[in-house]
């Protein structure tokens, strides 16, 4: 992860659900006693199996730019004929 801040935020988000489940169970109605050893691996198990989910999202949508797939060549096309268009380029030169 290239982002600092953003691992800054997972980190605190993280540290301050743990806070919330073990010891503030009163204020926020979750266990007494909070959770469970085999409630916290499953809970660190489905929240960490989200990232590499991510990095195969991230990879596809990566793929896909790279080769034009989709809605990103007829954008782009469209948006050469308004700029030419803008800038009054004749019929001649256009696509």
């Amino acid at each position: 992860m290239n982002n600092p801040m953003f691992c800054g935020i997972l980190f605190t988000t993280a540290v301050l659900q743990v806070l919330i489940v073990e010891f503030g169970s009163l204020a926020f109605k979750v266990a007494d006693d909070g959770l469970p050893a085999r409630f916290w691996a499953l809970s660190m198990i489905l929240g960490f199996g989200s990232l590499p989910v991510q990095q195969l999202i991230n990879q596809f949508y990566n793929v896909a730019q790279n080769y034009n797939i989709g809605r990103n060549a007829a954008r782009v096309k469209k948006n050469m004929q308004l700029s030419r268009e803008n800038i009054g380029v004749s019929n001649e030169y256009r696509d």
